[in-house]
């Protein structure tokens, strides 16, 4: 058949038995399908580009330098090589980042509960102190005297509403702070299992 002589005179390249067993293949598979020449190049394109796929696909699995057919190395374990290798590389990025990811998030809520804790003690402090400071002048002038003393009280109520809403916030930060920790968690499982 003149695909198969064509076919043949492309792969020279080839070793004389890889040859054989191609041909020998291809001439099984045209007899069992009974295609006539034009089927052949709709099917299997030409003679040329089907040698060229042939003789890629061949020394893409065999080394042509090395006598023992070694087992080909698959993709997947090339691939687990690559993924290995830049892990290893990128250690000195990601784990100053990973730490970063990690620590941040506790420091800005540790800093948070701090700065109302410290907000808080300051607000009555300075309630306590404008209080005294207008009792200190009611003496000398009694409508500035019960102006402190006004706003001394008014900054008491207002940080005793704070501070009664002060234990739901803090539940509510710290649940917060879970929830992301859990689902931070629970991303990376699922990425490190899927790999």
């Amino acid at each position: 058949m003149k695909y198969l002589e064509e076919l043949k005179r492309h792969l020279r390249e080839l070793p004389q038995s890889e040859q054989n067993n191609i041909i020998n293949y291809y001439q099984e598979y045209i007899e069992d399908a009974g295609f006539n020449e034009n089927e052949l190049v709709t099917k299997l394109g030409s003679p040329k580009s089907l040698a060229q796929k042939l003789k890629f696909d061949y020394f893409m699995d065999n080394d042509p330098h090395d006598d023992r057919q070694s087992e080909p190395v698959k993709h997947k374990d090339v691939r687990v090589l690559w993924i290995v290798i830049l892990g290893i590389l990128s250690l000195p990025i990601s784990i100053p980042i990973l730490i970063t990811l990690v620590f941040v998030p506790l420091i800005i809520l540790v800093t948070l509960i701090f700065t109302v804790i410290v907000v808080s003690i300051s607000l009555i402090f300075a309630s306590l102190v404008t209080i005294v400071s207008g009792l200190a002048i009611i003496n000398q002038s009694l409508w500035g005297g019960l102006f402190y003393v006004g706003i001394g009280l008014a900054i008491g109520g207002l940080m005793a509403v704070i501070l009664s809403f002060m234990p739901t916030v803090i539940k509510l930060i710290s649940s917060l702070s879970l929830k992301i920790a859990k689902y931070l968690q629970t991303k990376f499982k699922k990425e490190g299992s899927s790999k």
